[in-house]
């Protein structure tokens, strides 16, 4: 007879025990985590890949730095402003040589880059396992703040290069990842379009210069790789 009333009592009390205990197998956590701030300010560097031209007139390969301020706006969409130096080296090309036998020296070179980014995040306003992969395009302007070095002196004045002001085009890809709530480490893949300007005496058709149909300027593209650190609020 007593086993007959322990035995509901014991049931029931074991079913309201284990009613109050959730169960493990049903919370599963979400790789994905939601981004509350709004605004990012930081810093990057890396290697610039410059595109000197068709007679290597422009800048070459250096590195680059910069810094960067971005809004989110609604959804997956952000705006960015840069600012960047790529510090290189170009060549002094002396057109009236020999193909091969065209550079007399190197001369530094600072393109200082200003433009405004439209970027779209890949996972929206929220990470994946940290992780925010996302593309971008933007645009704005680019030009040599060394100006002409020494080095362009070896050269007639009318076949010095100058950079000049040119219109920047920029788009690629990269991923940020969130060290906690507000500091992110970020990696860029970026592709820079702008125009490399011919230098008057290399147009002049009286000179027979041996450089075949020479334009007055042409459009290149270079490319950079950057790691930075930034800090959200």
């Amino acid at each position: 007879m007593r086993r007959l009333v322990l035995l509901p009592l014991v049931t029931a009390t074991l079913a309201m025990a284990a009613a109050g205990i959730p169960l493990a197998g049903q919370s599963i956590p979400s790789p994905y985590r939601f981004i509350e701030e709004r605004q990012e300010l930081g810093i990057f560097a890396g290697t610039f890949w410059g595109d000197p031209g068709r007679y290597d007139l422009g800048p070459g390969t250096g590195v680059v730095g910069g810094v960067r301020y971005g809004i989110d706006l609604s959804g997956p969409l952000s705006i960015e402003g840069v600012g960047s130096v790529a510090s290189a080296t170009r060549d002094v090309i002396n057109p009236r040589r020999d193909e091969g036998d065209r550079k007399v020296e190197e001369a530094e070179a600072a393109l200082l880059f200003l433009e405004a980014r439209l970027r779209f995040s890949l996972t929206g306003r929220r990470t994946w396992y940290g992780f925010q992969p996302f593309l971008f395009a933007g645009g704005g302007v680019a030009f040599d703040i060394q100006g002409n070095q020494s080095e362009d002196e070896l050269l007639a004045s009318v076949d010095r290069f100058d950079f000049g002001t040119q219109f920047l085009g920029t788009t690629g890809a990269g991923a940020r990842y969130l060290l906690g709530r507000r500091w992110v480490i970020r990696a860029d893949a970026t592709l820079y379009l702008y125009q490399v300007d011919t230098p008057g005496g290399f147009l002049d058709p009286d000179r027979n210069l041996d450089l075949g149909t020479v334009p007055e300027s042409e459009w290149v593209s270079s490319t950079s790789v950057t790691l930075g650190f930034a800090f959200r609020f």
